[in-house]
């Protein structure tokens, strides 16, 4: 596209503060990736913890202590149920009990500090693969001069140790690849903290912003997906060394997990004889799956993955539970989905998940990256589109076919082959007259606000400012403007021309959905 956008600098400013609760732990002091089952733990890591003995590696709030406490923060009281009951990110709990949910400003591009945080990973030269976990140590530096001059001088707002691994399916056969890290104790255990401005948490993921050239395509996502009344993963931009290499301009997420801070779900009991193990859950459909015993297969032969609890977590009578539940969803959207629509489903969350999913065309959609939740029977029993994850090739960046680069098509009418095919309810969905009413309905109610052009260019406007000195110097690392990366629809030979093919691409797409879905039936409010 030839056409050029200029950056405007007018904002949106759409939310003006933050709700910070602080989340339970799933197990007994520690958070595991996607642990728990049922029952409470003891022991409790509290932020007025001490350092112990010498070479422990504490966490502290402005370096690495010798000992073995925490602190500079705190983690959180351990074994805490949701028991308010609230639908899957539809709120957030805190002691009060449920509130509405409320956007992190600095997700949503506002409040951005002065300059990029610094995270520096130390692994002592260990090798990184995917999914091996190694010991480092991390420190997070928001207060320096911005040139990466001083940070030898400067004071870290946090350092202690972490658990460190590579993430990513094809995003780590890249050159700049993406990484995870668990905050953990002196021992190696998982420890939930407060990090960036985040609630208390211990998983993170660092996006490493190679394909997409902008670095503003999940940024988007994560933000409208807050602006839509549900929690998605809060981010930040950062930029990263390990073991005192650059490495360049990165975006940290929350990884989804479990708890009143991000997926707010009850957990399920361990069997029917020790309570309610109804809900919640949350399940992955990833394609094929993942393997290694962490999949289900339904008559469908769709494959979904267990995340909460995990595959090692799991009870067997919660395995049949969950794995039963998923396969009677299915079959009632093959046998009647308007019943299916209206009785089993969050129909809020869905709608939402197929608008964000048509708005980006992503060529993941629908299939790849998906979080699904299952709320326990006292609180309706339905299942829910969760939070939303992994858009990088989204927003005309993901030509595999050709088919994601286009704005004149739906994404739900993709013809692929198995295991990345369409599910077939997505598409029986998109038949029933409810469900169309209800999208057109939804549509029009955002297209003032979130879904109105000027709010991703506000967006794009603040990040794009934010990061552009860290985005010089990530360029002289990686040098990825100017050449076509797969599987990019369109390489531009500057980063504002990059944008504005990015707003340019945008803009087309609102307005071909705007005629499709004003076409749909139903009258809306």
């Amino acid at each position: 596209m030839t056409a050029r956008w200029l950056i405007i600098p007018v904002f949106v400013a759409l939310v003006s503060s933050c709700t910070v609760t602080v989340a339970p732990t799933d197990d007994a002091g520690t958070t595991t990736s996607d642990s728990g089952t049922g029952g409470s733990g003891g022991g409790s890591t509290t932020g007025g913890g001490t350092g112990g003995g010498a070479g422990g590696g504490g966490v502290t709030g402005g370096g690495v202590a010798g000992g073995g406490g925490a602190t500079g923060g705190g983690a959180t009281d351990s074994g805490t149920d949701l028991d308010a009951g609230t639908d899957a990110g539809m709120m957030t709990v805190d002691a009060g009990g449920p509130t509405p949910y409320v956007p992190d400003p600095v997700t949503m591009g506002l409040n951005l500090p002065s300059v990029v945080p610094v995270i520096k990973i130390n692994v002592n030269g260990a090798t990184i693969q995917k999914d091996v976990e190694v010991p480092g140590t991390i420190q997070i530096f928001e207060q320096h001069a911005g040139t990466l001059m001083d940070l030898t001088t400067a004071t870290p707002t946090f350092s202690g140790p972490i658990g460190f691994e590579g993430r990513g399916n094809f995003t780590w056969t890249l050159p700049k690849k993406g990484y995870a890290f668990e905050l953990q104790d002196a021992m190696g255990a998982g420890i939930e903290l407060p990090i960036l401005g985040f609630p208390a948490g211990a998983d993170f993921a660092l996006y490493a912003c190679y394909t997409d050239k902008t670095c503003l395509r999940n940024a988007l996502v994560y933000a409208l997906g807050q602006q839509l009344g549900r929690w998605s993963p809060r981010t930040r931009y950062v930029e990263l060394f390990i073991d005192n290499q650059y490495m360049g301009l990165y975006m940290v997420w929350e990884r989804v997990r479990r708890d009143a801070d991000r997926v707010a779900l009850p957990r399920p009991a361990a069997t029917q004889a020790l309570g309610d193990i109804t809900g919640g859950y949350i399940i992955r459909h990833e394609g094929g799956g993942k393997g290694g015993g962490a999949d289900f297969t339904l008559m469908s032969n769709r494959v979904y993955t267990f995340h909460y609890p995990s595959e090692t977590n799991i009870t067997a009578e919660q395995r049949t539970y969950i794995t039963g539940s998923f396969q009677q969803m299915e079959d009632l959207l093959a046998a009647n989905p308007s019943t299916a629509y209206a009785n089993a489903l969050e129909t809020e969350s869905w709608v939402d998940r197929a608008i964000l999913e048509e708005v980006t065309n992503n060529w993941d959609g629908y299939v790849h990256s998906i979080y699904m939740t299952k709320a326990r029977a006292s609180d309706g029993g339905k299942f829910g589109m969760g939070p939303v994850w992994d858009f990088d090739l989204a927003f005309g960046n993901g030509n595999v076919t050709g088919y994601n680069c286009r704005t004149d098509n739906w994404a739900y009418q993709i013809v692929r082959g198995y295991p990345d095919d369409m599910p077939t309810y997505w598409t029986a969905l998109f038949a029933q007259p409810a469900f169309q009413r209800d999208l057109k309905c939804r549509w029009q109610s955002l297209r003032q606000g979130p879904l109105a052009l000027a709010t991703f260019d506000a967006r794009m406007t603040a990040w794009s400012s934010f990061t552009a000195a860290a985005r010089v110097r990530d360029q002289a690392r990686w040098m990825t403007i100017g050449r076509s990366i797969f599987p990019n629809c369109d390489s531009e030979m500057t980063y504002q021309d990059e944008v504005t093919w990015l707003h340019d691409w945008i803009a087309a797409r609102l307005i071909w959905l705007d005629g499709q879905i004003a076409a749909m039936p139903g009258t809306c409010p």
